[in-house]
């Protein structure tokens, strides 16, 4: 007869690291205190924690934890799929270039690199968004220093973006324990 515990596969351990390479992505992971004008920003290690501490009153049959994460679902997806088209219409711009001018993709010379630690699927799902808006910010930076875009229309995009991320944290801040 076999012993069960000595056939079995232990805990399945993993780790997650992101490379972000603009100062938009960075601050949203740091966040920001309130000053003056400008509220607060909850950075992304809380942010996750929050997003862990619902996910388990949803498995206690928390109703209100339940929607929450259902919203936060429905703007993940909602925001991915704006950052996949702005990413595709901004390839396309510069691939649209002729063909004897080469572009490299941009990255920073000093990245920052931060370990990811979640304890559920939407979180990570979040900071593999948060990567896409990263890549999304720096296609943007790049279109508009070759001449792509306008000053105008990189500041639009950029805001539209750094928008989508706090309407994420909004749908998770709203949530009260009861």
């Amino acid at each position: 007869m076999f012993d069960d515990q000595k056939h079995r596969a232990g805990a399945l351990f993993g780790e997650m690291r992101i490379e972000l390479h603009t100062h938009y992505a960075a601050g949203i992971w740091n966040g920001r205190p309130g000053t003056g004008t400008k509220k607060k920003l909850i950075g992304v290690p809380p942010f996750l924690a929050l997003i862990s501490r619902i996910h388990n009153d949803a498995l206690t049959c928390n109703l209100a934890a339940g929607f929450v994460l259902l919203a936060l679902e429905e703007r993940l997806i909602s925001a991915g799929n704006t950052f996949q088209q702005w990413q595709h219409e901004l390839g396309m711009m510069i691939a649209g270039l002729p063909v004897n001018i080469i572009v490299s993709d941009v990255v920073s010379a000093q990245p920052l690199t931060v370990a990811v630690h979640c304890l559920n699927p939407l979180g990570y799902r979040f900071a593999c968004l948060l990567a896409e808006f990263d890549q999304l910010a720096l296609r943007i930076l790049q279109a508009y220093h070759n001449g792509l875009i306008s000053m105008k229309e990189k500041k639009a995009r950029l805001h539209y973006c750094s928008h989508q991320i706090r309407r994420i944290f909004a749908v998770v801040l709203q949530y009260h324990p009861e």
